[in-house]
């Protein structure tokens, strides 16, 4: 009896360390993977803190450029005119050389200020210097940032108004016809609504209105739609 109950005892512990193994080894991967999770999250951050100093540098560098100022002389001859464009109104012709101060740089024509006028002059009359040819290739970098955020901005605007749009189709429709559409298929008596959703907007819409009411013919690249007041009734390819 003594013999069974040391080996049911045996028996027990080793159970239980086994369970306490288990247990232990089953708190260091849920541990694991929590801690894979928080990496993730701090590589993130990192990613998107260089992101942030990146272009904090980068708005940094083009304040300054935006508010240098630099010296720059006139060859004679040169025309300073009211606007940075060809048929600008000429202010001045010069009949000799001047020191002026660039301020501006658009569409090679700079805007220069001197204790006289301030007004706009070719590349061409400017005389040529390490430090303008730096200044115009500051100034082409800051109007290609200044496009790239425009359309990233623009991009992301139009993500959200697509989703949106998106959301509200698929709400109507329902996800399995939305889906269908999307794929390109299409069929007679489908909406003109629908149509946008399988082959996008028409490159061309020719309407006729009479007393039957309104004919659409929407042209695509390889297919014609026809609607009959706003469903489809025939196609030709």
């Amino acid at each position: 009896m003594i013999k069974f109950l040391l080996s049911f005892l045996s028996v027990c512990f080793a159970l239980d360390f086994v369970n306490a193994q288990s247990e232990s080894l089953s708190d260091l991967k849920l541990k694991k993977v929590d801690f894979q999770q928080q990496i993730k999250s701090l590589g993130d951050s990192i990613v998107l803190t260089d992101k942030k100093i990146a272009k904090l540098n980068s708005k940094k560098a083009l304040s300054e450029v935006q508010n240098t100022k630099i010296e720059a002389l006139i060859v004679r001859g040169g025309k300073i005119k009211d606007a940075p464009t060809p048929i600008g109104n000429i202010i001045e012709t010069l009949e000799e050389e001047r020191n002026v101060f660039i301020v501006n740089y658009v569409d090679d024509y700079f805007k220069i200020c001197d204790d006289q006028l301030c007004g706009y002059v070719s590349t061409l009359w400017i005389a040529n210097s390490p430090e303008i040819a730096k200044y115009i290739e500051d100034k082409e970098f800051l109007a290609s940032e200044i496009k790239l955020e425009n359309a990233s901005r623009n991009a992301k605007a139009n993500e959200v108004q697509n989703k949106k749009r998106e959301d509200v189709l698929i709400k109507k429709l329902g996800a399995k016809t939305y889906n269908s559409l999307k794929e390109g298929n299409f069929w007679l008596g489908m909406t003109s609504e629908m149509a946008i959703v399988a082959f996008g907007s028409p490159n061309e819409i020719n309407e006729t209105v009479g007393s039957w009411g309104k004919h659409e013919q929407w042209v695509y690249n390889n297919i014609y739609l026809y609607f009959e007041n706003g469903k489809l009734t025939s196609y030709q390819r």
